[in-house]
């Protein structure tokens, strides 16, 4: 599974920009995505946050309501050292700079979210968060790579 996994982080996608010059500062690495249900039935809305570091891929998932269909609970996994450094030097060769908010001029009602917070070690601090109706621009190579390499390990996945 790491094999595949180191593969298709090697690959370019296309609409991701490399940027040349990496500092070499020692910042805390890490990588968030939370997700939030929008307007589904009680018993289905959800919160679920996956937090990865070089050590670990924390998930953390609840349902909003008592009783819930959301299977919740909290689950680790410690990462080998050559799967984190592929995911965050892959992270790191990105350029953040183009990424641009965009919100629709009537947002619609309802819907979910999800947040994206990257923390690299060359000081890089990006911030996403995506609510009905909003885009980023030149933000669907870096939310493919977090969202492959969350799927493609041996987590509780829901939805």
């Amino acid at each position: 599974m790491c094999m595949v996994l180191l593969a298709f982080l090697s690959i370019q996608l296309p609409g991701c920009a490399l940027k040349g010059g990496m500092s070499s500062a020692k910042n805390k690495e890490q990588v968030q995505r939370i997700r939030s249900s929008g307007t589904v039935l009680p018993e289905f809305q959800m919160y679920e946050e996956v937090t990865i570091t070089r050590e670990k891929v924390v998930l953390t998932r609840r349902g909003k309501s008592v009783p819930s269909s959301i299977p919740a609970g909290q689950w680790e996994i410690v990462l080998d050292e050559k799967t984190a450094n592929a995911f965050f030097t892959d992270l790191e060769s990105l350029d953040y700079s183009h990424i641009t908010r965009i919100e629709p001029d009537i947002p619609p009602l309802g819907g979910g979210t999800k947040v994206y917070d990257i923390s690299l070690r060359t000081g890089e601090k990006i911030h996403m968060f995506f609510e009905a109706g909003t885009t980023y621009t030149n933000s669907q190579c870096i939310v493919d790579r977090i969202n492959t390499f969350i799927n493609s390990l041996p987590l509780p996945h829901f939805f």
